[in-house]
């Protein structure tokens, strides 16, 4: 039977930025509150945090500190509306201006 994530308003408890060739990543420790018990996890990612942000954050109801971090979608979908405009750009501009032979 697959899990039915529940909902949780997550703090960021502490940011580390780890600098590579590759840019800087960041890994975010976060804590949540289930039924008065206190619960925490840890994501990496390119975005950066400060301590006391808050976030989305599902947890196991039946394990509650099974969490996952759920990515800000507000910023996933603005990422791919930008890469679907710069696609089309492409295609119009390829279309009108066809490489010469």
């Amino acid at each position: 039977m697959a899990t039915e994530w529940k909902d949780a308003d997550g703090t960021v408890a502490n940011v580390n930025a780890v600098n590579s060739k590759a840019g800087t990543r960041y890994s975010v420790v976060f804590t949540y509150k289930v039924d008065g018990s206190w619960y925490g996890g840890t994501f990496t990612t390119n975005t950066p945090y400060s301590k006391g942000d808050t976030l989305a954050v599902q947890y196991d109801p039946s394990d509650p500190e099974r969490n996952k971090y759920v990515r800000d979608e507000k910023r996933m979908r603005l990422a791919f509306a930008a890469f679907a405009i710069m696609v089309t750009i492409l295609a119009i501009y390829f279309m009108l201006h066809p490489p010469a032979r």
